[in-house]
This record gives C-alpha cells, sequence and structure tokens, in this order.
C-alpha cells in the first residue's frame, strides 16, 4: 500500500507531462502567468485528456500490453520531471507563506484548514484509493470487461458486451492495471479527485473579495463527504454512488474541470483565452468516450452560456463558448461512428432510435444481437416507467441528484439561502461592489442545463442518472459558498461581511459534518475501521473483499461469494465459469465468472436456444465454456434452464457435479470424474427455476427463436427485423 501511494503520485504527475507540452507550445507566457495551483490543475486535465485519446488509439492497434505501458510511463515521468520543476517550486514558497503566516489570526485558520483539507485527502485515498470495493456493477461487470480487456490486450469488443459503450475510453485504468494490479483503478480515480478539488478551490476563490475561508471550506467538505457516500432510500438500497472502480468518478472530474475552465475564460482575452479554450475543449472533447450521458449534458451548457454571453454582448466568450460545444459535438459524433463500426450500434442508449438503422449482420457476428434486442425491451420498459415531470417523485430525484440531502446545512437551509441571494441581488443593483460574479452565473447556468437534461433523459432512468451526477457534490459546494460570497458585499456591514467570509464558512462545514456523521455514525466507523486495517497490512486483499459491512448495497460476503471460492480452485484461474446467479461475485484472481446480459453467454446463444442437448454442449464445448456454477444460497437468475441440456426434466442426463461444498456447485458436462445429480438435487433445482424472480421467466423466448428464423434470410439492417413487442 505504501508503493502503491507512491504510484499514484508519480501517476498524477505523468499525467500531468503531456498537459504541460501542449499548453506550452499552445499559450506559454498565459501557462506561466497563471498561479502555480491553476497552471497544475490546468496541465492535469489536459494531459489526461491527451492520455485518454492517446490509449483509445492504442488499444483499438492491441497494443495493451506492459513493454508499451512501461515505456509511455517512464517516457512520462521523465518528462514530468523537468516540466514540473518550476511549479512545484512556487506550490512549495506559497505553503511556507502560508507557514510563515500562522502567527495572525487569519493565517492561523488558513494553516488549520489547510492541514485539515490535507487529512481529509488521506482519508479519501484510504477509503476509497487503496481499499479494494466497487459494489454490485462493479463486481458483476464492470471488473469483468476490464479483465477482458486485458487478457485480450485491446478495446475490441469482447464478451462484456455493452461494457464495450462504457469504458472503452478508460484508457489511464488500463494503464494503471499493466503497471500494477487490478486494484489500480481507484488510485487513477483519486488523482482525478485531487484534480478536482483543486479546481473547486480555484472556482470558489475567483468569487472572493478580500481575504475568506470558502475555498477552503469548500475543499474539505467535498474531499470528507466524497469519502463516503451512500445515498438515501432506494439510491442506498442499489448500492449509493461514489465508486472509484467506475468511469462516472472520471467524468465528474472532467466536468469539474469544464465548470472551473469556463469561469477562467471570462474575461480572458488573447493567450489566456487560448490557454483556457484548449484545456476546456480537449475535456468535453474526450469525455464523450468516458459518458455519453456528460458530454451531451456540457454541450448543452455551452450553449447556454453562448446564449448568455450572446445577451451581454460578450462576443469574444461566445465564441469560445459555442467552440466549446462543437468539440463536444465532435467528440460525440467520432464515439458515435466509432461504436456504430466496431458493433453495429452507435450505443446501447440510443439503441430504440438508433435501430432502424443497426447493422444486424455485425451484431451477430459478435454475439450480441440477442442481447442488443432485450436491452430495447428494457429501455421501453423504462421509458413507460419515466417519473412524472409534475410529481413530488421528480422533486425528490432532483433533490437527491443535487445532493441537498449532505449539503443543506452549507446553505443553512436552502429555502433561506435562495431568497437571501435573491435580495442580494435586488441591493447589489443599485451598487454593485467590484466583485467577479462569473463563478455564480457559469454554476447557474450549469444546474439550468442539468435541469433541463434531467427532464428529459434522467427521469427514465433515475438511479443510474443519480450515480451519473456525482458531480453535483463539488458543484453544488461550489454555488453554496459562491452564493455566501456575492451575499457578503450586499450586507453593507463591515463586521457582518466578515463574518460571512470567515466565520460562516467554519461554521456551516461543521454542521454539515456533523450532519453526515451523526446520522452515519456506526457505518462510517466501520468502513473507516477496516479501511485502516488494511491500508496498515493487517488484512489480505481477500479480507477486504469480504469486509464490505458499511458500504450500502452489499452482500454478507461482499466481493467473494464462498462457494465460488472452490469453484474457481477446481476449474482454474482463466478458466470460464457461467455462474446461474448475479451475486456470486467472484473476486479472485483471473476469476472469469460470467453471468446473463452482462456477458455474452455463446456469440450463438440463437443456436444453443433452438438446438437439442447434445448439440448445445458441442457449441458450448468449442467455445471454452465447460463449468457452471450453480448454489442453493440465493435466487437463480438465468436463461439456460430455457436449453435442453439445463432443462430440469433433462439436467441429470447431461450434467453433473465436478464440485461442490453441499450448498454450492461447480457444474460441468457428465463424463469420468464428474458426480451424476440426484433425484433430490433436480427437485430442488427445478424448484429454484420455477420460483426465479426474473429469469428465466422474463426472457422473451419466442421472440429470439422467431429472431432466428428471420436472420435465415440475411437481413442487412434493423428496419428488415419484425420484433414484435419492441418495434
Amino acid at each position: 500500500n505504501l508503493l502503491r501511494g507512491c504510484f499514484a503520485v508519480y501517476l498524477f504527475f505523468a499525467i500531468c507531462a503531456p498537459g504541460f507540452v501542449l499548453l506550452g507550445a499552445v499559450a506559454r507566457p498565459a501557462l506561466f502567468a497563471a498561479p502555480p495551483a491553476g497552471r497544475l490543475a490546468a496541465a492535469f486535465f489536459c494531459g489526461a485528456a491527451l492520455w485518454h485519446g492517446a490509449l483509445l488509439v492504442l488499444g483499438f492497434l492491441d497494443l495493451y500490453i506492459y513493454p508499451a505501458a512501461a515505456a509511455l510511463a517512464v517516457a512520462a515521468v521523465a518528462l514530468a520531471a523537468g516540466m514540473l520543476r518550476s511549479t512545484l517550486a512556487e506550490l512549495g514558497g506559497e505553503a511556507a507563506a502560508l507557514w510563515r503566516d500562522v502567527r495572525t489570526p487569519l493565517g492561523a485558520g488558513r494553516a488549520v484548514f489547510a492541514a485539515g483539507v490535507a487529512a481529509a485527502a488521506l482519508l479519501l485515498f484510504t477509503v476509497k484509493g487503496l481499499y479494494p470495493a466497487g459494489g454490485h456493477d462493479y463486481y458483476n461487470h464492470y471488473h469483468g470487461y476490464y479483465e477482458a480487456v486485458i487478457r485480450t490486450h485491446g478495446l475490441w469488443p469482447n464478451e462484456a458486451w455493452y461494457q464495450f459503450y462504457y469504458s472503452k475510453g478508460m484508457g489511464l485504468f488500463f494503464l494503471a492495471t499493466l503497471l500494477t494490479d487490478p486494484l489500480a483503478p481507484s488510485l487513477v480515480t483519486c488523482c482525478f479527485a485531487i484534480a478536482a478539488a483543486v479546481a473547486l478551490f480555484l472556482t470558489v476563490e475567483r468569487m472572493a473579495i478580500g481575504a475568506t475561508l470558502w475555498p477552503w471550506a469548500a475543499v474539505a467538505a467535498f474531499l470528507v463527504l466524497y469519502a463516503y457516500t451512500p445515498g438515501r432510500g432506494v439510491y442506498m438500497g442499489s448500492g449509493g454512488w461514489g465508486d472509484f472502480e467506475k468511469p462516472h468518478e472520471i467524468g465528474a472530474a472532467f466536468v469539474v474541470a469544464v465548470l472551473w475552465l469556463c469561469v477562467a475564460l471570462h474575461g480572458a482575452r488573447g493567450a489566456e483565452r487560448r490557454l483556457w479554450f484548449a484545456v476546456a475543449a480537449g475535456c468535453i472533447f474526450i469525455v464523450a468516450a468516458i459518458e455519453l450521458a456528460t458530454v451531451l449534458l456540457l454541450g448543452l451548457f455551452a450553449l447556454v452560456l453562448t446564449a448568455a454571453a450572446l445577451l451581454r454582448r460578450r462576443f469574444g466568450e461566445a465564441r469560445a463558448f459555442f467552440g466549446l460545444g462543437i468539440a463536444g459535438g465532435f467528440g460525440l459524433a467520432g464515439v458515435l461512428c466509432l461504436n456504430y463500426l466496431a458493433t453495429g450500434l452507435p450505443s446501447d442508449q440510443f439503441a430504440l432510435e438508433a435501430w432502424p438503422w443497426a447493422n444486424v449482420q455485425k451484431l451477430a457476428g459478435w454475439g450480441a444481437l440477442p442481447e442488443a434486442v432485450g436491452l430495447m425491451g428494457g429501455l421501453k420498459s423504462l421509458r413507460a416507467q419515466s417519473l412524472p415531470l409534475l410529481s413530488g417523485a421528480f422533486a425528490s430525484f432532483c433533490h437527491e441528484v443535487l445532493r441537498l440531502d449532505l449539503l443543506n446545512p452549507l446553505m443553512i437551509n436552502i429555502a433561506l439561502f435562495a431568497p437571501l441571494l435573491a435580495a442580494a441581488a435586488v441591493l447589489r443593483r443599485r451598487r454593485p461592489p467590484p466583485q467577479d460574479t462569473a463563478p455564480l452565473w457559469v454554476l447557474g447556468s450549469f444546474f439550468l442545463a442539468l435541469a433541463a437534461v434531467a427532464a428529459a433523459a434522467g427521469r427514465a432512468q433515475p438511479i443510474s442518472f443519480f450515480r451519473l451526477t456525482s458531480f453535483c457534490l463539488p458543484a453544488t459546494i461550489a454555488f453554496a459558498a459562491c452564493g455566501w460570497l456575492y451575499i457578503a458585499p450586499a450586507l453593507r456591514f463591515a463586521r457582518l461581511d466578515a463574518a460571512v467570509r470567515l466565520a460562516l464558512p467554519v461554521i456551516l462545514l461543521v454542521a454539515v459534518l456533523f450532519a453526515f456523521v451523526s446520522h452515519r455514525a456506526a457505518p462510517v466507523r466501520q468502513v473507516l475501521s477496516n479501511a485502516i486495517v488494511f491500508a496498515t497490512g493487517q488484512i489480505s486483499i481477500r479480507d477486504a473483499y469480504g469486509r464490505q459491512q458499511g458500504w450500502p448495497g452489499r452482500q454478507p460476503w461482499g466481493g467473494i461469494f464462498p462457494g465460488t471460492l472452490g469453484a474457481w480452485q477446481t476449474a482454474g484461474p482463466g478458466t470460464r465459469i457461467w455462474s446461474m446467479h448475479l451475486g456470486a461475485y467472484c473476486m479472485l484472481p483471473h476469476c472469469r465468472s460470467e453471468t446473463f446480459f452482462s456477458f455474452i453467454l455463446s456469440p450463438r446463444l440463437l443456436d444453443v436456444l433452438a438446438a437439442s442437448a447434445e448439440g448445445e454442449r458441442d457449441i458450448l464445448h468449442r467455445e471454452g465454456l465447460d463449468y457452471f456454477f450453480y448454489t442453493t444460497a440465493m435466487d437463480l437468475n438465468d436463461i439456460l434452464p430455457l436449453t435442453q441440456a439445463f432443462a430440469p426434466e433433462r439436467i441429470a442426463d447431461y450434467v453433473g457435479i465436478k464440485w461442490s461444498d453441499g450448498t454450492s456447485y461447480l457444474l460441468t458436462w457428465l463424463g469420468p470424474g464428474v458426480e451424476p445429480l440426484t433425484a433430490e438435487w433436480v427437485a430442488r433445482y427445478k424448484q429454484a427455476v420455477e420460483t426465479a424472480p426474473y429469469q428465466p421467466r422474463s426472457f422473451p423466448l419466442a421472440l429470439m427463436l422467431n429472431l432466428r428464423q428471420q436472420l435465415q434470410g440475411n437481413p442487412t439492417w434493423g428496419r428488415d427485423l419484425t420484433l414484435p413487442g419492441i418495434d
């Protein structure tokens, strides 16, 4: 863990290196005229965009191999050593000045806050950077996709089919994994979280008139609250949010960066405008490869800023903001075209709209055609169940998306804060103070765009949208801090102004943290205790995956279901095991546990469904699938019982037990060394199939068999198929 911490530091500066090179070429005077923290953040996010773009290309060249990763990393670290020396020296000088100023009350306050921010960053790194976690989705399919990419050395579509649309752009995850181990994604996300914290600090600081503690309070609140993110209600039951192993948090950091950079573009001219525009355009362009929904949000946000700038007759800024929208549009178009060329479908989320032009032959060749058809049925159902726009449920959804359950105390109360902000706007119209209000109106424009996206798309998939919008934590914190800094000058009393700038951030930060901990004391203690004993080497990685108590939506066994251990040992690392259960996680080294819908059972699934038991066995055996996991400890959720070889009335004729602990079973084809199934076992299996809550009863078998018949006519496009209930 100590070495992993050192690796994270090196990784941060390696990410910055290409950013410094490009920005130095674009606007060198403006780059070195910027404050060192701003220079570092700009280099980081520009470098991150360049890394992700370059690694996307390398992935499609099948160059995800250790020699290539090591060569790139060594070159970047060597480059960073020279490029960052002056910036780090300036940051060290600012830290020394902060320490020298500790004798004054304000200096002491800043020093205390700086120490608190450092402690909060260490807390975040310990709890989320080091500790093995991730939750159901990560255990079930994200990790399997990452492993498949590393195993095949490239990004071409693989068995974790829909993850291609979501995670192929996570180049730094793959680079770090090649250099270290499969726990590396959380270290990458930690680097992005620190960079986002710097961007948050700079955004709030720009609103300040005179000395203030609000930037420090904002960063401290962000880092502490980001360390434990359970959510509430249905969102808690679904696993919370803020998992560092997923792409959402990388996308969230890019959003925070774009907000800060749009603030920086306000009033910038010449080389300075080129500097901030280059970074922002790179961020918004590459976000399309990380989160499609995020680039749509940022594109709409850029258009809102363009309209606002035109209304204020700031034509240079309007051109810059419109250029950001164009950059996002090019990124979106590029990713959709790439998806289409590689898979035959531009996006799984746009499957219904794009289906008439879907390349059926390419989808069928990949093996994902049945899954894509099933996905469209699921999307149609989700849209039919969308939250009503004018309803209490949608209002509650917006409240959760903005993380107001956490951040309401930071505004004292939103019902008080909003009128105060409106009153301050009225009072300031008569005698506006010399304050840069760009952060406030940029954030306001962002929330306007977010509201439109939530109303148009978020209502259909509220849980997924809630996870996607983890950027609302720093964005709402920034809005609250900037709002108080906007209110302070309107008070017209020096002592009240100073109290809002210096005392209020301390009081409200304490209130936020007290409310956060008091409502979650027991799970916070549990999570923190587990993180500390793991960080100090007292428990193993396997034990840590088993200790997921305190995190929401976790199973008692954490990331390793006890029965999968024996199955993994028997089948051997790297061997495919098809699990009939969604919760039978197998976070063991090279454990290829695959489940229905997240993974392609067989590229010839339609043939498997129609084949005889012998034909099914031959197909699956040729594809390397000979092991199947079944347990009586949880509900069955699979389509294998619909096939001839695994139908309850015939399974004993073709399948037997290779290993068992009495509750869990590793099944394989009958043969030497395989124990036959007993009548009692088959009876229990039959009951499990009949009482399964979702699959196989929900699977559209008749539709799939009809689809197989239609494919015999060699259709080319989606519109050539008839899909009853979906068309």
